[in-house]
């Protein structure tokens, strides 16, 4: 667990291991999101992914993966 300072300008500071850990950069955008403990600040690209979950699907509905996986099995027939 980190602790940190609110600013009086309301800043907050992320300590640099966690900066060093999660690779946080000068000019980097972050997202704070609510949750039922209190807040969660989240990395763009986590924000991202968290918001295809469940849409990366073709018109009849299978994953991507289960195509890549037919793909893969129709070429092991050619082959």
């Amino acid at each position: 667990m980190h602790k940190i300072r609110v600013s009086s300008k309301g800043q907050i500071a992320i300590p640099a291991a966690l900066r060093k850990q999660y690779d946080i950069k000068k000019g980097d955008h972050l997202i704070i999101r609510e949750s039922e403990e209190g807040f969660m600040v989240l990395t763009m690209a986590e924000q991202e992914l968290l918001k295809l979950r469940g849409r990366l699907k073709n018109d009849d509905q299978r994953s991507l993966v289960e195509d890549l996986l037919e793909e893969r099995k129709n070429e092991r027939r050619r082959g």
